[in-house]
């Protein structure tokens, strides 16, 4: 599943990239390849994190690392996007990238796993919790998802 959501990763910012279409078409193209990769993406991270909650294998230390590992790939590929997608960067928004005040080009996908790895390590205990019950998953899960949904239609 990962090797395929890369593939598509791949594919859809290629087409993101090089398409100077306004084929409605490609644009839908394109669209469903991000959704059904950043959700391919965000199953495996998951996935991977219920593992840990299963086996009760916490390396705080490892997890850590590996937040601040995607940390600075983001910082990276932010960067880079931004000199080579926007020739006229400078100081100020290279600062509002690493303040999280600007998202460039092909980044914005990236925050939410670099969020939720830093908070895994210390949210592990309550993980495991919600995680007992299928019952109480699913209404927490529920939850969240209906305060998204109200959060998101706030005008900020």
């Amino acid at each position: 599943l990962k090797a395929s959501a890369i593939l598509l990763m791949i594919l859809t910012h290629i087409n993101g990239l090089l398409s100077n279409s306004s084929d409605s078409y490609i644009a839908f193209i394109t669209h469903i390849g991000s959704t059904v990769c950043y959700t391919s993406f965000l199953f495996c991270f998951a996935y991977i994190h219920g593992i840990y909650i299963e086996n009760d294998s916490l390396d705080k230390s490892r997890i850590i690392r590996r937040g601040f590992n995607l940390l600075c790939w983001y910082y990276i590929v932010a960067i880079l996007s931004q000199l080579l997608l926007n020739i006229d960067i400078d100081f100020i928004k290279i600062v509002k990238i690493l303040a999280f005040q600007t998202f460039p080009q092909y980044t914005e996908f990236i925050i939410p796993f670099i969020f939720l790895t830093f908070i895994f390590p210390f949210a592990f205990k309550y993980y495991k919790t919600i995680t007992s019950s299928l019952i109480k998953t699913i209404f927490i899960g529920l939850g969240v998802f209906f305060i998204s949904i109200i959060i998101s239609r706030i005008n900020f």
